[in-house]
């Protein structure tokens, strides 16, 4: 809590130094409230297909495979923070694009695909070959996160596909159509640990987590052609980009 206090702090201080004392407008905050509502829950339910694998593991009570999993986990979120980091500076960007529709966005998003996808693979690589490490370092009881990594060591990469193309919608103003894509995922994530869990313990959640992302990262460039589609239809005007 402390950390997260100075951060926002040290935020709040940076940006008002570069740009001046915030104001406020109670009358723009009303307007853009229901925005605003879907903006954040769509990045609220990346966190549950993200980590209701980990509840559902203590529900059925393997907390030993819990500790095997979320261990091989984290290790997986540390080496996707490249990837974000990308994404979180090219974000901005996506917006300025997006007042010209989809068509705009999404030549913007490949552009960060090719960069990013470097990272996604070097990940995989990395994961799959290091992953023998992880008891040494951590201890033989977690032998088996070695082969929980291994499995999970895909899924930077197919965050590489569904972050591109979200933020693609995103920025051209369809971020209602990421929300459903995520709420898709979510589901579809509840759906696959609620079968493979209680079978396969672990490796159940691991398979999930790859149905997941993987199947996230298709449906969101389905969806991003067939919104560019649907722009061509109505003549959307298109912005060139170099």
């Amino acid at each position: 809590m402390l950390v997260s206090i100075l951060a926002a702090v040290a935020s709040i201080i940076a940006v008002s130094i570069a740009f001046g004392r915030p104001t406020f407008s109670f009358r723009s905050i009303f307007a853009n409230a229901g925005e605003g509502f879907v903006f954040s829950l769509s990045g609220s339910t990346s966190y549950i297909y993200n980590d209701l694998d980990k509840v559902m593991l203590g529900h059925y009570g393997m907390n030993a495979a819990n500790g095997i999993y979320t261990t091989a986990y984290r290790i997986l979120n540390i080496c996707t923070t490249p990837i974000g980091s990308i994404h979180n500076a090219a974000y901005p960007r996506f917006f300025q694009l997006g007042v010209r529709g989809a068509r705009a966005t999404e030549p913007f998003a490949r552009k960060v695909l090719r960069k990013t996808t470097i990272f996604g693979v070097a990940g995989a690589l990395g994961m799959f070959l290091t992953a023998p490490l992880i008891p040494h370092l951590l201890g033989k009881s977690f032998a088996d996160s070695v082969s929980a990594l291994r499995w999970l060591c895909l899924i930077p990469l197919f965050r590489c596909f569904h972050l591109s193309a979200g933020d693609a919608m995103a920025g051209a103003g369809y971020q209602n159509y990421r929300l459903a894509t995520r709420l898709c995922a979510a589901l579809l994530n509840f759906g696959l640990n609620l079968i493979l869990i209680p079978r396969y313990s672990w490796l159940g959640a691991a398979w999930a987590s790859l149905a997941t992302d993987g199947g996230l990262g298709a449906l969101d460039w389905i969806v991003i052609r067939w919104l560019i589609s649907r722009e061509k239809n109505k003549s959307a005007p298109v912005l060139e980009f170099a």
